[in-house]
């Protein structure tokens, strides 16, 4: 049963930036082997790059690598620039030169398993989170997966086909045998958490490998202040460079707000992962911390910044899947 929201719940959620136009979109795409397919089980390394190819090759101007920020006049519309190769206007440099890559404003969720092989016909799924601006271009991103299943992934070129993507609702946007895509009104925006008002006890849960530096070294079990600084400064970016909005933190407040909250329980662990497909020669690894951690404390200023972070993800690599969290209460 529902109750009124508290008094506490009133003032610290009106020290919460106003978040409800934040907009992230989500699909959920089904494809299907046309030849035998070899796979990382982190389908995402090798999606992303082929996709910017893609991208490049139907998009761009001028089909080939280029700086697009001094040499193309068409950057502001051409749908490569704007996904791949974002940038910050003249003068506002500061809100990105600090970052070491910027981050793209899309997530390509995989389904995390460990299967890394597909038969022909057999199908596989992933699921696309688009942010901001971006939700205008999911019909480049449909037709650029149909024609990268034609024209084949990884060194040999292996061929898939583009089925159905629908989006949170389960609306058909596209489906192969009509070849139309539709348009999607499901866009979820923050709103206020009443159901989490009188909560004092988080439990989130890393779905998928979260690499998070603090203090030049990767932590392995966040204390939750950890977590709202890399939120903040990832939803600040993600503001400013897809809904062109500066976002006005009281970065103090939350800071020493979250640095009171303690953890309760944690079982996380790190898992090493390697980007790329299957049988093909590995130079590096990656890895990330998964599992469960319960936060113990007056989580309320919190809680909008914490339900963005659900879709957009947190930490590097966010782009790969990385950083995928659920979050949860506990009674």
């Amino acid at each position: 049963m529902k109750h009124s929201p508290s008094h506490s719940y009133r003032n610290t959620i009106k020290k919460t930036p106003s978040l409800k136009k934040f907009k992230a979109g989500q699909c959920h795409f089904i494809l299907k082997a046309k030849d035998r397919l070899i796979l990382s089980p982190y389908k995402s390394g090798i999606l992303i790059d082929e996709l910017r190819k893609i991208f490049m090759k139907l998009y761009c101007i001028f089909k080939k690598e280029t700086d697009c920020i001094r040499t193309c006049v068409f950057m502001d519309k051409c749908p490569y620039s704007i996904l791949f190769e974002t940038y910050s206007p003249p003068g506002e440099s500061k809100y990105t030169d600090w970052l070491e890559e910027v981050p793209l404003p899309f997530v390509i969720e995989p389904l995390w398993e460990d299967k890394a092989s597909y038969q022909v016909d057999e199908p596989f799924e992933f699921r696309l989170i688009l942010i901001g601006k971006a939700l205008e271009y999911l019909p480049y991103f449909i037709l650029a997966f149909k024609e990268l299943g034609h024209l084949g992934i990884g060194s040999e070129k292996k061929h898939f086909e583009l089925l159905k993507v629908f989006d949170s609702d389960r609306e058909v946007i596209y489906d192969q045998e009509t070849g139309i895509i539709k348009s999607s009104k499901a866009v979820k925006q923050c709103e206020n958490p009443e159901e989490y008002y009188d909560r004092n006890i988080l439990a989130l849960r890393f779905q998928t490998p979260t690499r998070i530096h603090y203090q030049d070294k990767l932590v392995i079990q966040p204390e939750f202040h950890v977590l709202i600084r890399e939120l903040l400064r990832r939803i600040e970016v993600l503001s400013y460079l897809y809904w062109h909005k500066k976002l006005q933190w009281n970065k103090s407040y939350y800071v020493s707000e979250a640095e009171k909250i303690s953890i309760k329980m944690s079982n996380l662990e790190w898992t090493d992962w390697e980007p790329i497909a299957s049988g093909e020669e590995s130079e590096f690894k990656l890895g990330g911390f998964t599992g469960d951690i319960v936060y113990s404390g007056n989580i309320l200023p919190f809680l909008p910044i914490l339900l963005i972070g659900q879709e957009v993800h947190i930490g590097e690599l966010c782009t790969l899947g990385l950083g995928k969290y659920e979050m949860k209460t506990l009674l």
